[in-house]
């Protein structure tokens, strides 16, 4: 990767993350910035590691039912401790 792929792909990442926020848009920075470098090698004719790409995507899923089930955790344990 070059300085300029690198900031190319920063500049990508920044103007998706700036719609998001106009619109409203939950969004998650490190999936974008993801994409937009799988994006940026796709141009250059590269592939991105499929092992790899399964493990960030098998990662992305169970981020938010183990970040709920914490989320529930603490907020049990704050519920005990207050009452």
């Amino acid at each position: 990767m070059h300085p300029s792929d690198a900031f190319s792909i920063q500049i990508s990442t920044s103007i998706v993350i700036f719609l998001a926020i106009i619109l409203g848009l939950p969004v998650s920075g490190s999936h974008i910035l993801i994409f937009t470098v799988i994006g940026a090698g796709r141009v250059k004719d590269e592939r991105p590691d499929k092992k790899s790409f399964r493990k960030m995507v098998l990662s992305w899923i169970i981020t938010f039912p183990v970040a709920a089930l914490l989320a529930m955790l603490c907020y049990w344990i704050i519920g005990v401790i207050i009452i």
